[in-house]
């Protein structure tokens, strides 16, 4: 016997369903994997590029099942309600459970693990300690990636082991965080899974970063997430087109509040084409963001009245970063810590 809640139910399928557990090929399929010992219990999903774990605690005797993902879409619920799981049955579990003072039966086909079953990835000897940001970190990330890109792997978060860093970009826009802390030195391309920053998993405890040959693995309390490296993909030099801060002649000093200005409506400013979504931003005696649709003879303009320019005035354009003609430095560069920062823009449809 084997006991859950309804809520843990849920969760475990909400983190499965990010981690594209039961979509794709390989791993379990839409299967998850059981086992308990004489204390813990493991509950294991996983694909050709992604693998979780959550952990609890057990009492009873040892358990190695695996069951249909479906069981969990049919107990879960928003409450810590318990989970009745039988495996008297050979190749059955019975789940039961209350749904509003109703009792609940329903029996599900289970099997044995045998030696068919793709291992699960080995756990790294080591781990990196983080801070509880680093998860807010990797939701930001990958929302600032691009899913749909083919001769780059815009796809893809470049952990920067030496300095500490995350760096993704959608051609776009590239978005450099740094401060962190992992146990290797050189730069690993980890896909932007949906699970990366989930909600649905702690974000106030540590996050440890390890890895190994071919997967690298973030621990947040019970639960572990695994990613398939990826080793063969291409990443775009974002370096090439960060300047120097010290060899800047002009700076773009923005106030808070017009960020959170810029925020709101970035979004809905029209530009002239859809791939790029260029605009035009003037620094020559007033802080001007331009945007102007193809079929428009004028521009809008939103007025920076809080910001300045320091230094010599500037007109740029902003432009895809996987151009090449795309000159070094055609960014903004704020010192970390002093100003919020602007969410990814998703352009208009």
């Amino acid at each position: 016997m084997i006991t859950i809640t309804r809520s843990l139910a849920r969760q475990l399928r909400a983190v499965f369903r990010r981690a594209g557990i039961g979509k794709a090929h390989g791993g379990y399929g839409p299967r998850m994997l059981f086992l308990a010992d004489q204390d813990t219990l493991r509950i294991r999903a996983m694909s050709n590029d992604a693998a979780v774990e959550h952990q609890a605690g057990h009492q009873g005797g040892p358990v190695q099942a695996l069951l249909p993902l479906d069981l969990l879409a049919a107990c879960e619920g928003g409450k810590p309600d318990p989970v009745q799981l039988d495996f008297s049955v050979p190749e059955k579990v019975t789940a039961s459970w209350t749904d509003k003072q109703v009792p609940v039966v329903l029996e599900f086909d289970a099997s044995v693990p045998d030696d068919t079953l793709p291992p699960f990835p080995s756990l790294p000897s080591s781990f990196a300690t983080n801070e509880p940001e680093l998860w807010t970190a990797l939701r930001e990330a990958r929302a600032t990636t691009d899913k749909s890109a083919m001769r780059f792997a815009l796809q893809c978060i470049q952990f920067r082991g030496s300095e500490g860093k995350l760096v993704v970009t959608d051609g776009q826009q590239a978005l450099i965080q740094s401060g962190f802390s992992f146990p290797w030195t050189e730069d690993s391309l980890i896909p932007a899974s949906e699970a990366l920053g989930c909600r649905e998993l702690p974000h106030d405890q540590p996050v440890y970063v390890g890895s190994t040959e071919d997967w690298a693995t973030f621990r947040i309390g019970p639960w572990s997430l695994c990613l398939h490296l990826d080793k063969d993909a291409r990443f775009p030099d974002v370096n090439r087109h960060v300047g120097d801060p010290h060899a800047a002649t002009s700076r773009l000093c923005l106030d808070a509040g017009d960020v959170d200005f810029l925020a709101d409506a970035l979004p809905r400013l029209p530009c002239e084409e859809e791939q790029n979504w260029p605009i035009t931003i003037d620094l020559n005696g007033q802080v001007q963001i331009r945007g102007k649709p193809a079929d428009q003879s004028r521009a809008t303009e939103l007025t920076l009245t809080n910001s300045r320019l320091e230094g010599d005035p500037i007109t740029m354009r902003r432009r895809s970063l996987t151009d090449r003609n795309t000159p070094p430095g055609s960014c903004f560069i704020w010192p970390e810590g002093t100003l919020p920062r602007i969410p990814p823009f998703t352009p208009p449809r």
